[in-house]
């Protein structure tokens, strides 16, 4: 179009928000400003002074008692807006890995509801949830006890800057973050009160990529951590191939990191291969050595393996007169460790989904998981060999158009001793009048043979009953306000049924003589959130935010409606926040 000239777009938004903390009796008053210029399309600057990133925004409940981490997905905009500049590989971002994985159709008219079971997570030199979030260089002297909860609490941060744009056939991304110094509160050997301190942390990245994107392109990462115990760097290069007809996508990554001194090396390879419009192919090859570690700021599950993984995706729109939309998944991949050269991670995954008359969908999944060694979960006491395993999963969901829809599901898989534990899923969504939603999933697990470390090269073997409710009210009460309620629960009721050591050699784990007479435990954790938010205008808002959470494990026997009251009555967050932001701006 000719005669067209683009709006230099500015905006200043300062904000204030004002916290009452009922756990530590403490109130606390944020004021601070995000700030976005953009001269031109081919450029975009943003920041934020004193920024306030959290309290509006919960995460699900997830329990883990293994070593491996958490993933959570990053939710603030700041970190989310222009990040694509940022994403080198296709496996940076998990919701593409989902997609991949599970060959879902998520415009699906039928209630959205997709199991993570056996889904790869994210390989990644940037995961901005490590900016602003718990400290990993605080110094704990041996005699102090920091006090429960202190090590899950985020780190504020000072500012945070972001460039974007591109040049020619140049892309680009800078962005940098400043922490505040980290405050614990602990006890010393006297049980006396202390307040712990420590500086905290600066971040940066640079993102420089040469080339057409949907042709050949060639780029440079690089990410610098700086803390008070150690620095931690990684640079890394890419090349990325897209054929004409955009049938074939090829992607590779080589990496190196330092972290305290310590270099390792890493490379990635992935190819996307489509042979006609109804079949692709997905190739994956990862080697990672046994001394690289981004996870500063990036997100690596493990390093010390080499893994190749195949994943063949096709699907038919129209299977018959009253059956549609089939789509199914085979999975084949293999990993074993570098340095003991021993199967790590080995299986053959089948998952298939197909909507039946109604807009109802029907999915379901097998697996078969060859003998391995599980060499992580014992926190470096060495690894012990798993015999063969199985897996499968099955659910039905109904037309989420309807005032009622639900979902159905059954599901199992085979624990490391050789026992199946069973699940069983039933969730529903209620639409009295289209302002209102309410969404109700409870997913409850029956274990048998359950392993959990127990320190050094031991492991237990239990029995547990396993609860996991949630529910999400969306009240849209008039144009522009919302009122939200989210609960998310996780109890857990474990029974010791043996005791185990890890042998010297690393083979299946043995019987041993147990140092207790029963390693029966508990675990509650909670967190629900009551938001109110006004929307006044585009990026001027007004919200009230109720938190409360914890996480625990209850020493005494419980039964489950006591699991969930000690949850509520002994929070490790309870907070009112109130905040308001007002953008200003062309």
């Amino acid at each position: 179009m000719n005669g067209v000239q683009p709006v230099k777009k500015l905006s200043f938004i300062p904000f204030a928000a004002a916290t009452y903390d009922e756990v530590y009796g403490d109130k606390s008053l944020r004021v601070g400003a995000d700030f976005a210029w953009q001269p031109s399309p081919l450029l975009q600057t943003s920041g934020s002074v004193n920024p306030d990133f959290g309290a509006v925004e919960s995460d699900d409940v997830v329990l883990n008692l293994t070593a491996s981490e958490t993933f959570f997905p990053e939710k603030r905009l700041f970190f989310l807006e222009g990040s694509e500049v940022f994403n080198v590989m296709p496996r940076d971002d998990f919701s593409s890995i989902s997609q991949i994985a599970l060959n879902g159709d998520f415009s699906t008219t039928s209630r959205r509801l997709f199991l993570q079971e056996h889904v790869p997570l994210p390989v990644s030199l940037m995961n901005t949830r490590r900016i602003g979030g718990t400290a990993n260089q605080m110094s704990v002297p041996d005699d102090v006890t920091v006090d429960r909860g202190q090590r899950d609490v985020p780190t504020d941060l000072l500012a945070a800057a972001k460039v974007t744009g591109s040049a020619k056939n140049f892309r680009y991304g800078l962005l940098t973050a400043f922490e505040d110094d980290v405050e614990w509160l602990a006890r010393d050997a006297n049980d006396q009160q202390l307040l712990l301190s420590g500086s905290g942390r600066d971040f940066a990245v640079a993102r420089l990529a040469y080339g057409a994107p949907n042709s050949r392109s060639v780029g440079y990462m690089g990410t610098l951590v700086s803390g008070s115990e150690y620095d931690a760097s990684v640079h890394s290069l890419d090349g990325h191939l897209r054929n004409e007809d955009g049938s074939l996508k090829a992607d590779a990554q080589l990496i190196m990191s330092d972290r305290d001194g310590v270099t390792g090396y890493g490379a990635m390879f992935d190819a996307l291969y489509a042979t006609g419009p109804n079949l692709r192919h997905k190739f994956e090859v990862d080697i990672m050595d046994e001394d690289v570690d981004f996870n500063d700021l990036g997100f690596l599950l493990r390093n010390d393996y080499v893994k190749a993984r195949y994943v063949l995706l096709y699907n038919k729109q129209d299977v018959s007169a009253s059956l549609s939309n089939y789509r199914t998944t085979l999975v084949l991949k293999h990993q074993h460790n570098l340095s003991e050269d021993q199967i790590t991670d080995s299986a053959i995954l089948w998952r298939s989904s197909i909507v039946l008359p109604g807009r109802n969908t029907l999915r379901g999944g097998i697996g078969y998981f060859p003998q391995r060694y599980e060499d992580i979960n014992s926190r470096g006491n060495g690894a012990y060999r798993v015999d063969g395993g199985g897996w499968f999963e099955s659910y039905l969901s109904t037309d989420a158009a309807k005032t009622l829809s639900f979902t159905f599901g059954l599901g199992g898989n085979q624990e490391d001793l050789g026992d199946w534990s069973y699940n069983a899923l039933v969730g529903l969504t209620y639409l009295p009048v289209d302002q209102i939603s309410i969404a109700f999933d409870l997913r409850y697990t029956n274990r048998s043979g359950w392993v959990v470390h127990q320190g050094d090269r031991n492991f237990g073997a239990f029995d547990a009953d396993e609860w996991l409710p949630s529910i999400d009210v969306n009240w849209y009460m008039a144009p522009g306000h919302q009122l939200r309620w989210n609960l998310q629960w996780a109890g857990v009721r474990a029974t010791d049924k043996g005791f185990f050591v890890i042998p010297e050699g690393d083979v299946d784990l043995i019987a041993a003589a147990r140092q207790q007479d029963n390693y029966n435990f508990n675990i509650t954790q909670l967190t629900t959130q009551l938001r109110y938010r006004w929307e006044i205008a585009p990026l001027t808002d007004f919200y009230l935010v109720y938190n409360r959470g914890n996480s625990l494990r209850p020493t005494d026997e419980y039964d489950v409606p006591d699991l969930f009251d000690e949850s509520l009555s002994e929070p490790v967050i309870d907070t009112f926040v109130a905040k308001l932001r007002f953008r200003f701006g062309n």
